[in-house]
């Protein structure tokens, strides 16, 4: 008969399961034309706020500047920030997604997120003089 794992066998089996699974995600998103994004996991305090979080114990003793000062909550004020900079850059059509941990006072959270924007005017036809 078959012993049972230990637990640090068995979390081990699970963080294998999660990175096969999490690798699966992120080629399929891939393949269906999207950038996968790297962002800040630090965001201002009044930013955290917007997202649900911001809370005092989330904040980071020595942070790299006041800009990066709070745990994110969320992953979209990221991959926000990061449309506006490749739009900035001249880049219209944009499909990003961030598969990343994302932390608030009750959990730390594996999230996957997708952005995508974008760029079109609309021309009309102009009217025939009579």
């Amino acid at each position: 008969a078959g012993q049972a794992p230990r637990d640090g066998a068995e979390s081990s089996v699970v963080a294998r399961l999660r990175e096969h699974a999490v690798l699966a995600v992120a080629e399929e998103l891939a393949g269906r034309g999207m950038v996968e994004a790297v962002t800040w996991s630090f965001i201002n305090q009044q930013e955290a706020k917007h997202f649900g979080g911001g809370e005092p114990e989330l904040e980071l003793q020595n942070p790299i500047s006041v800009e990066m000062s709070s745990m994110r909550p969320s992953l979209l004020s990221g991959l926000l920030a990061a449309v506006a900079r490749n739009q900035n850059r001249g880049f219209q059509n944009l499909a990003d997604f961030e598969i990343s941990n994302t932390l608030s006072l009750s959990a730390r959270r594996l999230a996957i997120l997708g952005v995508t924007f974008l760029s079109f005017s609309l021309q009309t036809k102009p009217e025939e003089e009579p």
